[in-house]
């Protein structure tokens, strides 16, 4: 069984923070003794960016729990989100993950995935796209590790939700064929001899599920701002559903 989320957003104000949490916890508690691997596909944290000697401590009862479903013999892998991009090693060298970037292709049971968080991908706007280049860049995240954290959390709170006014009711509008994600897929995979099965995405607080001209499904997974939600895929379909489903 490999299972699918995105978007836990710890730490954010939005929602019950500490009920995310705890239900987060329990959930990595609760994965059924079948799972083969773990999916945490971008946003898991709100904010996430590590300094040489520190990480966000508040984060720790998490990063514990991680560590010990990875103990357990789980893969786990790591889509660095837009709130998440700033992992340097310590969670692959502490935690034991496996930190990917997008598009990541991996063959599971027989079936090929594309996997990843989704941001940015087809995005044509000018702003998003300097945006992303900027909070990407070598000097640029050089500089930003210069201050202390006290001052950087704000900053990402504010390029986050007080630019745009996001509010945890929020609904995308998906577009379909013409939504830029799925234009971005159809032409990096036009040539390709093998196409994947499946596409699974985060990053838009809203679920789809949409057969892809090209072939293959596109599945973007729900929040946990909003609720909690994931998907899996064991062995014949991706299915959505809860702890009690997947058990039985």
């Amino acid at each position: 069984m490999h299972i699918f989320v995105s978007d836990v957003h710890l730490g954010s104000k939005l929602g019950n923070p500490a009920k995310r949490e705890s239900e987060f916890i329990k959930f990595l508690k609760e994965l059924p003794k079948e799972t083969k691997t773990l999916f945490l596909l971008g946003d898991i944290f709100d904010y996430w960016f590590e300094y040489k000697n520190s990480i966000q401590e508040e984060y720790r009862p998490v990063l514990n729990t991680l560590k010990e479903v990875v103990d357990r013999g789980i893969k786990v892998y790591f889509a660095k989100g837009n709130h998440d991009w700033w992992t340097f090693g310590y969670l692959e060298k502490e935690i034991g993950l496996t930190v990917i970037d997008q598009p990541y292709l991996v063959e599971l049971d027989g079936k090929l995935f594309c996997v990843g968080h989704g941001d940015a991908l087809g995005v044509k706007k000018l702003g998003v796209r300097l945006m992303t280049a900027v909070f990407h860049n070598k000097l640029a995240i050089s500089l930003y590790k210069l201050l202390p954290n006290s001052w950087t959390k704000p900053i990402a709170n504010y390029f986050s939700y007080g630019r745009k006014g996001w509010k945890e009711d929020y609904k995308y509008n998906y577009k379909g064929d013409q939504e830029p994600l799925c234009q971005y897929l159809y032409d990096y995979f036009k040539d390709s001899e093998r196409k994947p099965d499946f596409y699974v995405f985060g990053h838009y607080h809203t679920e789809w599920e949409h057969q892809m001209s090209c072939g293959g499904v596109l599945y973007i997974l729900p929040d946990w701002i909003q609720g909690s939600g994931f998907r899996y895929f064991g062995g014949i379909m991706t299915s959505g559903g809860s702890l009690q489903k997947m058990l039985l």
